[in-house]
């Protein structure tokens, strides 16, 4: 996504730390990170699939595909 990208144009950060600084990080500075903010066993799963172009190409929320090009 195009915030992922900016994240590492300008922090110079590669693609593993920009991911977790756009999920991980905001769901634990709200207080939501036992449910949100990373793929693990019973948390509910809100994932984005992002290209090489970091182009979303596929969108599930709650586990259901909801996006897809």
């Amino acid at each position: 996504s195009k915030a992922i990208k900016n994240i590492m144009t300008f922090t110079d950060c590669n693609l593993n730390e920009a991911i977790y600084m756009a999920s991980a990080l905001p769901a634990q500075r709200l207080g939501i990170y036992d449910k949100y903010g990373s793929i693990e066993k019973d948390k509910i799963a809100n994932i984005t699939i992002i290209n090489k172009d970091y182009e979303v190409v596929a969108t599930f929320v709650e586990g259901k595909l909801v996006y897809q090009i």
